[in-house]
């Protein structure tokens, strides 16, 4: 019964120094401007979606029908923005202004937290709360942790 217990704790190590390693190889892959591994750890559509539905939230839902109709216009030409912006390179842009200009090796000494805030989720954070911060979600998809957003 201990051996099947260590098993089962190994195991739950594994677990959550998985998305780590990933991001160690997101370090890797923007540093070293590895387009097929940035492609296999960024989720560009869902970093759009998610962008999306910032824009979306911060904007509102009910105002009157002008107003309305002016929301509707602003968020399909912010929409179709998004979709020509948010792709691979932005990402990798994104990620080394956390780098560039401020002495460091890599990313990781610009991470202040990184901690899994659900099973198949970590959010990662470059910079101090509430100094324009920038975050980052690793989502476990289909057996693979790829980078589901990307906000400050």
């Amino acid at each position: 019964m201990r051996f099947v217990g260590f098993l089962v704790f190994l195991a739950l190590i594994a677990y959550v120094a998985w998305p780590y390693y990933d991001l160690m190889r997101l370090e890797r892959a923007v540093l070293y401007n590895d387009r097929a591994l940035l492609s296999e750890l960024v989720d560009v559509d869902q970093v759009r979606s998610h962008i999306k539905r910032r824009f979306e939230h911060a904007t509102g839902r009910k105002s009157d029908p002008v107003l309305g109709w002016a929301k509707g216009g602003l968020a399909a030409l912010n929409s179709e923005v998004i979709d020509r912006t948010v792709n691979q390179e932005w990402v990798r842009e994104t990620l080394l202004e956390r780098v560039d200009g401020k002495g460091r090796e890599g990313l990781f000494p610009g991470v202040s937290f990184a901690f899994l805030d659900a099973p198949t989720r970590l959010l990662v954070r470059f910079g101090e709360w509430g100094e324009g911060a920038l975050h980052l979600y690793l989502t476990l998809e289909d057996w693979r942790w790829r980078v589901t957003a990307l906000y400050q």
